[in-house]
């Protein structure tokens, strides 16, 4: 049987240096077919599972189904929680939530045996996902307030505030104003504290836009100016343009039409001295002229209003209108029209303006409503403009219900608080006050106490103190021997398991030559994915690769987060976009998301990576 395992080892390795089984997967699907231990099969599989996920192979799923079980078996609870996340988010990608919902619960009954909080706060976290797109806004909202509190509990900020955030975007949904705005103010502060400037301004751009729907227009503005001074300091000049937009909203909404040109320039000098990104230049194309043209129709300047037709079709046709922009490009369009009188092409525009569902762009629904049932009445279609008005009727009812009752609802949170802070200043005056009596009375009648148990106490205290030394003296002796007793029996068991560990390992090292071939496979048992428990063990041994690497960049002055240093650590490996989001078990657009913030917190320019940025700093 011996001489069967060494052959097979020997068999293994010799394909390894014949080029027979040249890849990683190939020589790990080989390994886990020897009679080996479960526990290094464990690890075989761990290893064998990043590498699936990492080139994106449709065997990923099998193999990493056996490593849950086997983690299952073994009681690895943790393992097993961290592992499924792969497995849950690639049934996300597919569309079959159903199924990673189902995965979620199974795994989450085994909460209690969970060692780290975090293994039941990244369950919930997909979960709330599944519920979200299934849109159960409950159960999502649920599931996200609790992760966050987990979160706070193991310690990972970063993602306690990821949890607060999708919560407050949930909330929006459920038109849970006041507790939308709580939890974007908290996510928003944990944002600061952690350094994230970026998503702390993202999180505040966001918290304004309620502001806006919901008829807060003073704060809006007042917001935005605070916000805009953040942004210019950081020089996230797209976060200064977004709430650039959010004034102007304001100011069309107040029909401030000379506020909207000013705002509207401050927006034309930021792309015109080249301060956007590439990806957002585009947008802001369409978007000033858009409202330029708005702008000339309001002003009753037609003549430049039909200058700005032109381009404005041209780009509209050449591509299609992203669904951020349509309503307010088609809106822009239907005013012209109205203006110039030409119902015939008024009239479309109109329609599907009516037909769209948005919940930031209902004022223009309304008013299109109200110009289509006119443009009806002059038709003598008086069936649909009776149709169009009743349900302008009820969505104006509806719309103002909900922004007095969230007003309301803020204003007296707001109120409560400041009469809840007021009546604590004036409790602990009135305790002051009480305590300060009843001590002077205390230190009297305690004075003549004292004076009178002293002798008393003193005598009983020689006594006890004897008495209570020596039941330490025994106890501690108890705790020591049983304390030296778990040690060295914790002793015996590792020398065992070391002594077991040796024997395989030197079964493997006799049967495989040459000696690189056992360092291969020693550093296919050993590489890791990124994530939390993981990122030390590997950045350990990347630094014996490139000892240097991270002292440099300190060196240079820049204080880099850890999440920082995993995306530049990989990256230094050549890795692309889609290997990385693999490694760290998070989307692709996050991998841009953190670039991109990296890059601002640096200030790199955008013609060179980061790592080249790094290199050439001095």
């Amino acid at each position: 049987m011996i001489l069967k395992k060494i052959a097979l080892i020997f068999f293994f390795a010799y394909s390894l240096i014949n080029g027979q089984t040249k890849t990683k997967i190939d020589t790990l699907k080989n390994a886990l077919k020897q009679p080996i231990s479960k526990e290094l099969q464990l690890k075989l599989l761990d290893t064998l599972t990043k590498e699936l996920i990492r080139n994106n192979s449709k065997e990923q799923v099998n193999y990493l189904e056996q490593y849950i079980a086997l983690a299952k078996d073994l009681e690895e609870y943790d393992l097993m929680a961290s592992k499924s996340r792969f497995l849950i988010q690639d049934y996300i990608y597919k569309g079959e939530e159903d199924i990673a919902q189902n995965i979620c619960d199974s795994f989450l009954i085994y909460k209690s045996k969970f060692k780290k909080a975090s293994s039941e706060a990244h369950l919930l976290l997909k979960r709330a996902a599944t519920f979200y797109v299934k849109e159960n806004f409950i159960a999502a909202n649920e599931d996200y307030q609790n992760a966050h509190e987990l979160f706070l509990k193991s310690g990972d900020s970063i993602f306690a505030a990821d949890a607060l955030f999708f919560s407050a975007q949930v909330n929006t949904d459920l038109n849970a104003f006041v507790a939308s705005v709580k939890n974007y103010e908290n996510a928003g502060k944990l944002y600061e504290l952690l350094g994230d400037k970026q998503y702390a301004l993202i999180v505040g751009a966001e918290l304004i836009a309620l502001y806006n729907v919901n008829g807060f227009y003073e704060k809006t503005l007042q917001e935005s100016e605070r916000l805009i001074e953040k942004a210019k300091q950081n020089k996230d000049y797209n976060a200064y343009a977004l709430l650039l937009g959010q004034k102007i909203s304001v100011y069309n909404k107040l029909e401030d039409y000379e506020k909207v040109r000013t705002v509207l320039d401050e927006i034309i000098k930021l792309k015109e001295e080249d301060r956007l990104e590439e990806s957002w230049k585009g947008y802001y194309s369409l978007y000033i002229l858009n409202h330029e043209l708005i702008y000339a129709i309001r002003t009753g300047n037609l003549k430049e209003a039909e200058v700005l037709m032109s381009p404005l079709n041209a780009i509209t046709k050449s591509k299609e209108i992203p669904g951020y922009l349509e309503m307010d490009v088609l809106n822009a369009k239907a005013n012209y029209y109205e203006a110039v009188g030409d119902n015939k092409k008024l009239l479309p525009i109109l329609k599907k303006l009516v037909n769209t569902t948005s919940k930031t762009n209902i004022d223009v629904q309304v008013k299109s409503r109200q110009k289509l049932a006119d443009i009806y009445i002059r038709q003598a279609n008086y069936k649909d403009a009776l149709k169009l008005y009743e349900t302008n009727l009820k969505i104006k009812d509806s719309v103002y219900t909900s922004q007095k009752t969230n007003a309301f609802l803020y204003y007296q949170a707001e109120f409560e608080t400041e009469k809840r802070l007021r009546e604590l200043v004036e409790q602990d005056t009135e305790i002051d006050r009480l305590e300060s009596e009843q001590a002077l009375a205390r230190s009297r009648r305690n004075t003549l106490i004292a004076i009178i148990f002293s002798l008393v106490l003193l005598t009983f205290f020689t006594w006890r103190y004897g008495k209570s030394r020596r039941k330490q003296l025994t106890e501690k002796l108890k705790q020591n021997k049983e304390e030296l007793k778990a040690f060295t029996e914790q002793l015996l068991k590792k020398s065992k398991e070391k002594a077991e560990l040796q024997e395989q390992f030197n079964r493997v090292k006799n049967g495989i030559t040459p000696t690189n071939t056992i360092d291969e496979f020693q550093e296919l048992l050993s590489t890791k994915i990124l994530t939390n428990d993981d990122w030390y063990d590997f950045k350990e041994k990347f630094l014996k690769v490139y000892p240097q690497f991270f002292n440099n960049i300190k060196n240079k002055g820049y204080k880099l987060t850890k999440s920082e240093e995993r995306l530049i650590a990989l990256e230094k490996l050549e890795l692309d976009n889609k290997e990385i989001a693999n490694m760290l078990g998070i989307s692709v657009d996050s991998i841009f998301n953190n670039r991109y913030r990296l890059r601002k917190k640096l200030n790199a320019p955008n013609e060179i990576s980061i790592l080249e940025f790094f290199e050439r700093t001095s």
